[in-house]
């Protein structure tokens, strides 16, 4: 594959997914690997298990920052240059990360990591634009978000493993590891897919114009709504879970990343469903059908939280199919919020990430604010952003302009 051409032979494109789902799979492996030390962190940094909540909060809200921030840079100067400097980020940050002495400074540095990791996952979409749209946009994101879940399916058990050989402070250095190989990767690896004529002028006024028309698309917006509702979902989860299973529900923090698998697990089946039927079926309809498996699934984790009907494994797997959804509507709604913003892939995809993210960050608030030890606040907060995801989601496919 050569710049000249950034579609590339199948074998090109395989590789190319490969290195854009190692990018990808900062933000997982940031988010996930030290959820089982959630609890010890908060012993060690003497911190009430809320603050240490934050830390997810604060990571959420700087991913959002860093793709508006930077992702539209990558519209003009190229996505590999920016692709290396925002990992690098990622790098050192996460080394500050591991050397923090109080909750503050940990929130702080995870603010940093965020930066870095939240605009180098944004471009990763953007390069998905250079190439195609459409519904065959939606079949590459779902290959590349099928191929990146490897890191949340790992990640909180091989933590686990970090927690208990090295302590907490080692799930951040072995994030700088990984980030470093990344690095490595997208400068050996990773062509640059923006063509000279598709390049928009990096200034203030033409950045903020670009998010102007963004916004101002009424259906744009509607979709990119549904999908970061439905991510909020999943990040409450992810919040709320290692306090639910491991202090609620007694389950053995290195058992945690079983019940984290499997919900990976399930997101990848449906991604490999989404990628193997949305040519068919369609975008639109993909992601109609997961809107409305996510009201379901939120009123029955509702009544399963707040009533303790099925314990554990009612709460278990309720959410593994919500998860799953989640993932579907991520990659079906970022293919229909890009069909109108293809000119400004990074600028549209920063939206998206921004969004998404943002949501996912009030989400995680919200557990922190409602958590009184019990399972009930997750079910609330995922029933109320699975109802907006459906009418969000409703509107993006009624207006077709």
């Amino acid at each position: 594959m050569n710049p000249a051409d950034p579609t590339g032979a199948p074998g090109s494109r395989r590789g190319l997914i490969l290195v854009l789902a190692g990018i990808s799979s900062l933000g997982p492996f940031a988010i996930d690997l030290y959820l089982p030390a959630l609890p010890e962190m908060a012993q060690s940094l003497g911190a009430t298990d809320a603050l240490m909540q934050q830390t997810i909060t604060a990571f959420l809200a700087g991913i959002a920052v860093g793709a508006l921030l930077l992702a539209p840079l990558s519209d003009a100067i190229g996505r590999r240059p920016v692709l290396i400097g925002t990992v690098l980020l990622f790098v050192v940050a996460s080394v500050l990360c591991a050397i923090a002495s109080s909750a503050e400074q940990l929130i702080f540095f995870r603010v940093l990591q965020a930066i870095g990791g939240g605009a180098a996952g944004a471009i990763t979409r953007a390069v998905v634009r250079d190439q195609v749209s459409g519904n065959a946009a939606a079949r590459m994101l779902s290959v590349l978000l099928l191929v990146m879940s490897i890191a949340p399916l790992i990640a909180p058990s091989l933590g686990g493993l970090i927690l208990a050989a090295w302590g907490w402070e080692a799930n951040f250095l072995a994030l700088a590891a990984i980030g470093t190989v990344v690095v490595l990767a997208v400068a050996t690896q990773l062509p640059e897919t923006l063509r000279p004529e598709q390049a928009q002028p990096f200034r203030l006024y033409s950045v903020l114009r670009g998010y102007a028309e963004i916004l101002g698309s009424r259906r744009a917006m509607a979709f990119s709504l549904a999908s970061a509702l439905a991510g909020a979902a999943m990040f409450s989860y992810i919040a709320a879970t290692p306090f639910i299973y491991i202090e609620f529900y007694g389950v053995d923090p290195q058992l945690f990343g079983l019940f984290f698998g499997a919900n990976v697990a399930g997101a990848m089946l449906l991604n490999w469903l989404n990628a193997r039927f949305v040519m068919r079926v369609g975008y639109q309809r993909m992601l109609m059908l997961a809107a409305a498996g996510l009201v379901v699934l939120g009123v029955v984790l509702l009544f399963n939280t707040v009533t303790g009907f099925g314990g554990l494994w009612g709460v278990a797997a309720a959410v593994f199919f919500i998860v799953g959804l989640a993932h579907l509507m991520g990659s079906n709604g970022l293919t229909g919020m890009m069909e109108s913003f293809g000119h400004r892939a990074g600028s549209a995809t920063a939206t998206f990430a921004a969004s998404r993210l943002g949501a996912g960050a009030v989400a995680t608030v919200l557990i922190g604010v409602l958590n009184d030890g019990k399972p009930w606040p997750l079910g609330v907060v995922v029933m109320a952003c699975a109802v907006g995801a459906a009418v969000a989601t409703v509107v993006a496919l009624r207006d077709k302009r």
